[in-house]
């Protein structure tokens, strides 16, 4: 992917959940630090959890080994 990409889309289509899983992507395999921010904290939590921890778990146990998670929860 390029680092200005865009994405022409209606609401509700699924680009967060892409977005998301583009950064866990570059941070598991580029070292890329990334961010998430959302409206609210608990917005960010959800989303966290929804998109990429849901993603990070559902990784091949070996990429799981290659790339291990060092936290699973959201900071402030």
């Amino acid at each position: 992917m390029h680092t200005r990409n865009i994405i022409l889309k209606a609401r509700q289509l699924g680009f967060r959940a892409l977005v998301c899983i583009i950064q866990l992507d570059a941070e598991l395999f580029e070292s890329a630090k990334c961010a998430l921010i959302a409206r609210t904290p608990n917005d960010t939590k959800r989303l966290f959890q929804e998109k990429i921890k849901f993603a990070y778990d559902c990784l091949p146990e070996e990429g799981k080994k290659t790339n291990p998670a060092s936290n699973d929860a959201v900071g402030s």
